[in-house]
């Protein structure tokens, strides 16, 4: 549930509650439950086993406790915090490998204290897509929502370097990903890839910058002569409109 000490246990104790309202299927927390008694006066049940959450969800949110570090205080984020947030992200992600939990869904962490503990990720999602075997290119975020999709080609990196991480290689391979995962997550049959341009207006043909015609059209072609459906590149103040969206499954920006 991420750093206890931040919003993560009121997010989380906030979700269960929502399942009253929404269909939910049952999940359970991994994290401090100490925390969530802090901000929160509901029912909690704690777990050893993913399994139990299945029973205990309808009256009480599961939570996987790991309380045997000090207690934290809402709102000041520490090293001891920031250490259970690492474990409780580590044993999350072991219980969806071994298949014990379906998915997981990170917490909001502090990156100064992580940094500070040792944690060597730009992220949390490089250090999932490591420990799922996944690195590189081959690893995509992708922020979903009910009308909309978005994958970041560049993540968790200084705006200024951007420039110098796109490459055709690297977005071919992403939209490869991107494409597969629509089909195979949300059951589109020939996904729709829109991709925005880097620069104003994407580069005004060249005047202001020429990364859409060196990098992201010739990816997209790529893609095109692969069978992807692929279009673009877009300037991004004109991409994300009701009207635009209705012409494309996800857009991938740089």
């Amino acid at each position: 549930m991420g750093d206890s000490a931040g919003v993560g246990p009121e997010i989380t104790a906030k979700a269960w509650k929502a399942r009253e309202l929404h269909s939910l299927a049952p999940f359970f927390a991994v994290g401090d439950s100490r925390a969530i008694l802090k901000v929160w006066d509901g029912p909690i049940a704690r777990i050893t086993d993913p399994e139990e959450a299945n029973s205990a969800f309808a009256t009480a949110l599961p939570v996987l406790a790991l309380d045997d570090a000090d207690e934290v205080t809402p709102g000041i984020p520490t090293d001891g915090s920031a250490r259970i947030a690492l474990h409780s992200l580590e044993l999350a992600v072991g219980l969806a490998s071994a298949g014990a939990a379906s998915g997981v869904i990170t917490g909001p962490v502090s990156k100064a204290q992580l940094y500070g503990i040792g944690f060597s990720y730009p992220g949390q999602t490089e250090f999932v897509a490591e420990r799922c075997g996944i690195s590189g290119e081959n690893a995509v975020m992708m922020l979903a929502g009910p009308t909309l999709r978005v994958v970041p080609l560049t993540v968790h990196i200084s705006l200024a370097d951007v420039p110098a991480s796109l490459s055709i290689e690297m977005i071919v391979a992403k939209a490869r990903v991107t494409a597969r995962g629509l089909l195979r997550n949300f059951g589109i049959e020939r996904p729709r890839l829109a991709f925005a341009g880097l620069n104003p207006h994407a580069g005004e043909g060249g005047a202001l910058g020429r990364e859409e015609i060196d990098i992201i059209m010739p990816a997209i072609e790529q893609l095109r002569a692969e069978g992807i459906d692929a279009i673009g590149p877009f300037a991004a103040d004109a991409l994300f409109h009701a009207r635009a969206r209705a012409g494309y499954d996800v857009a991938l920006c740089p």
